[in-house]
């Protein structure tokens, strides 16, 4: 999904929202061994050698603010939760940001995880209102080249 807002364009790979909680995935076809330091410095190990490559921890940050900026500016309260989601099935994470990063294997276990400890439960309708606010902000297409 494509989104503006007040200048700043954004893609977001996906957004899941359930009755307890707003998803917002940053998937990753990673091939090889990713070691995930502290700091956030990412590392993929291969048999091609070590290579450094961006974070997407951090481009998921700068979409959680755009988000929360859209949310703030329509008066949505809402907690979000920011994963990054490597798809590749021969991938192998080392992490110190599990929180932040997992395998695609994990995604829902940890969905479970996180929503056993909420107690607010969204409506159907609760849920169809915050996905057409946050369509309102949605780039067609042709409208649309990423400003981060």
């Amino acid at each position: 999904m494509k989104l503006n807002y007040d200048g700043y364009k954004s893609q977001i790979d996906i957004i899941a929202i359930t009755k307890k909680n707003v998803y917002i995935l940053e998937s990753k076809n990673l091939k090889g061994n990713i070691d995930v330091q502290k700091d956030g410095t990412m590392i993929r190990k291969s048999k091609f050698g070590r290579r450094g490559f961006k974070n997407p921890v951090t481009q998921t940050s700068k979409h959680e603010e755009l988000l929360k900026d859209i949310l703030k500016n329509e008066k949505v309260k809402t907690k979000l939760t920011f994963w990054t989601v490597l798809t590749n099935d021969s991938s192998f994470i080392k992490s110190d940001l599990s929180n932040k990063v997992m395998r695609n294997d994990k995604l829902i276990l940890n969905m479970k995880k996180k929503e056993s400890k909420k107690h607010i439960v969204r409506k159907e309708e609760g849920i169809k209102k915050l996905c057409d606010t946050i369509l309102k902000y949605e780039v067609k297409e042709g409208d649309y080249s990423e400003n981060i």
